[in-house]
């Protein structure tokens, strides 16, 4: 998320170019999942320029990418033939609004805001490609030193609380002495990216704000009680402009899927969320960490 006129398109060629010299040209976004693996087999990093908003099928597929995964898709001039495509893909995202309002993707991404240009140190098109080719082999240079550092320590580097994307976090803490950093550095600044982008995604998400409100309510011991109770307390408490909004659950099923979305921002806040089965149905438990049980809040 930044603002107009802060150079985000230059820094995202400047970026994906460093990777990706032949493909890692902006795009926008792709129309379905089927289009974006096979973009994703095609080059080694994907650049999505002025975005306004994030689909819900993109964002999850993206979450796939990050990590790794199988698409299966039908066979072209087939009826009923499959292919299944394996990818996994670093993606820069550019736009003005926020991006990662869903907290799936804002815990596997990291927020880069750009302050605008000055008027008076706006350069030509022409001017900044011409200064951006000359930095590139000393750019690239430096992620090839750390790459370096990174191979030769790997063997030997073991975070001791690993974060989520746990791999990615351990292979960058690694190459981490190339670039001069203390160690764990990295790690402190990933913490704080990780925590910025869920308060983010939670004041850009009604329900998720409702529902982390009401929760602070009960403080001591948390929420227990089937999904329809849940969506019952809601309706009591929120507003009729919220209630209202796009994205606000009308069932008791479509809730408990947005708690389980809900889970790591709710997490954020010192929250963790469990299910449990009784004889008066499945359970929503959602209580202060502090409280909770070591295994609990395993939610993706």
């Amino acid at each position: 998320m930044t603002s107009q006129g802060c150079g985000k398109s230059s820094v995202t060629d400047l970026l994906a170019n460093l990777i990706d010299a032949e493909i890692g040209k902006k795009r926008t976004a792709s129309k379905d999942e089927r289009e974006l693996v096979i973009a994703a087999k095609n080059g080694h990093v994907l650049a999505f320029d002025k975005m306004s908003s994030v689909a819900n099928w993109f964002s999850d597929s993206l979450c796939r990418l990050s990590t790794g995964g199988g698409f299966a898709t039908r066979a072209l001039h087939t009826d009923n033939e499959q292919i299944v495509l394996e990818a996994q893909r670093p993606v820069i995202l550019n736009g003005i609004p926020g991006l990662t309002g869903r907290a799936d993707l804002s815990d596997r991404a990291i927020a880069i805001h750009l302050p605008r240009i000055p008027e008076d140190e706006r350069q030509t098109g022409r001017h900044l490609k011409e200064k951006l080719e000359r930095m590139k082999p000393y750019l690239l240079g430096a992620l090839l030193d750390a790459v370096s550092e990174g191979l030769g320590r790997r063997a030997s580097m073991r975070l001791a609380n690993p974060p989520r994307m746990a791999d990615f976090a351990e292979w960058i803490e690694t190459c981490s002495p190339a670039f001069g950093w203390e160690p764990s550095q990295f790690l402190e600044a990933y913490r704080l990216s990780r925590t910025d982008a869920a308060k983010v995604a939670l004041e850009n998400d009604p329900f998720r704000s409702e529902l982390t409100r009401i929760i602070k309510r009960h403080r001591v011991t948390g929420f227990s009680g089937t999904a329809t109770h849940l969506l019952e307390v809601l309706n009591e408490h929120a507003t009729p402009a919220i209630k209202n909004m796009r994205g606000w659950p009308s069932t008791a099923a479509t809730l408990g899927t947005l708690v389980r979305r809900a889970a790591p921002l709710l997490r954020s806040e010192g929250y963790a969320v469990t299910d449990s089965r009784t004889a008066e149905g499945r359970m929503i438990i959602i209580r202060p960490l502090s409280s909770a049980q070591p295994n609990e809040d395993n939610r993706d």
